[in-house]
């Protein structure tokens, strides 16, 4: 706990910390751009770089878009069962993030405002 609190105040210093975040959301939105020929992968590595983005500086209003297109993508051009399954796997991976971002563990109402809102 105390790391997180160490690393939450050097990256809220913001000498240099908006280059991190600008590489990192750079890093994320790149596999967007080969969404039609592999949507699972992409969406993925999507989700791998929201890891990271939330790991670094928990960017949980900008980065939601990202997650839905990469999602959409996958239910627009994927069969019915692909698109169930990857959105079953999509909706328990959203709860272990928001279960992640809570402190105690629970996931609650303010976790999940936060994450969707």
């Amino acid at each position: 706990m105390r790391d997180r609190a160490l690393l939450d105040a050097r990256l809220n210093d913001r000498h240099g910390d908006l280059l991190l975040a600008s590489v990192l959301a750079i890093v994320t939105c790149v596999p967007l751009a080969w969404r039609r020929r592999a949507p699972v992968v992409v969406l993925l590595l999507v989700a791998a770089g929201l890891l990271a983005c939330l790991a670094a500086f928990r960017p949980t209003v900008a980065a939601i878009p990202v997650a839905m297109l990469a999602l959409y993508t996958v239910g627009v051009l994927g069969d019915r069962r692909r698109s169930l399954v990857v959105g079953a796997g999509s909706a328990v991976f959203l709860v272990l993030v928001i279960a992640a971002l809570e402190d105690s563990g629970e996931v609650t109402g303010g976790a999940l405002r936060l994450m969707l809102f």
